[in-house]
């Protein structure tokens, strides 16, 4: 995110809004050139406030001290700066600080013979250290937390729209605990159709349990509207004096 706002500083400060647009400029009147300008420099302006309103940019928020767990851009992790990431995450009370001394102190040996090729990301680096022989169960704590912040809200709405392609008018009587097991599946199992297809004949109490209407709701009958059984009661009686 730092590295977008610099790149929209950047541009605003040329005032450079890409090569074909300054082509048109070549060919469009000084009247039509500072309005268009004035207009992509309001888009820039708009743009750096959005990051900074919905990013802390400032050095003393907690997303600049988890800087220190980059272990792709640095593999020296310094001791003090893990603490105050710690501390700004308010993890003190969970964890065992002098363990963690201890751990980052081993990590020295790990971190430098670490595979950092480009497309591993930051988790699978350490993901590939915490299934070293060394133990390191304060840094599986902090991470395990660490990495569950989502960075954007794109994983809840893929679950929102899943749930609404599960949930429909025609599907209305699945259960809750259908939904959010198939929500699961999906966000989760890496098999591919027939793979998960291979794998599920031999499950039979799974393969029962889907033939099974228990994963169906039974909605309770309605009553009927207030009023018609009075109705047909005079009906009844009408017939029977006829």
């Amino acid at each position: 995110m730092s590295g977008l706002r610099t790149k929209l500083q950047q541009r605003k400060k040329d005032a450079f809004f890409g090569a074909k647009v300054d082509s048109i400029f070549s060919s469009s009147s000084a009247l039509q050139v500072n309005r268009l300008r004035s207009d992509f420099t309001a888009f820039y302006n708009v743009a750096e406030e959005y990051l900074e309103k919905w990013f802390d940019f400032s050095q003393t928020g907690y997303l600049c001290k988890l800087q220190c767990l980059n272990i792709k851009e640095n593999n020296d992790i310094c001791y003090r700066q893990l603490k105050e990431a710690v501390c700004a995450l308010q993890l003190e009370e969970d964890l065992d600080l002098d363990e963690l001394y201890n751990e980052t102190c081993a990590l020295q040996n790990v971190l430098p013979h670490l595979n950092t090729r480009a497309t591993l990301s930051v988790g699978e680096l350490w993901a590939q250290v915490l299934k070293t022989r060394q133990a390191s169960p304060q840094y599986a704590k902090l991470l395990s937390f660490v990495l569950s912040i989502p960075v954007s809200n794109a994983y809840s709405e893929r679950v929102f729209s899943i749930m609404k392609g599960a949930w429909t008018d025609v599907r209305n009587k699945c259960t809750i605990n259908l939904i959010r097991a198939e929500i699961k599946i999906k966000m989760n199992l890496q098999m591919t159709c027939s793979e998960f297809y291979k794998y599920i004949l031999d499950k039979k109490k799974i393969l029962a349990t889907v033939k099974s209407s228990a994963k169906y709701t039974s909605a309770p009958a309605r009553p009927p509207p207030a009023g018609v059984l009075d109705r047909g009661d005079s009906d009844t009686d009408s017939d029977r004096e006829k």
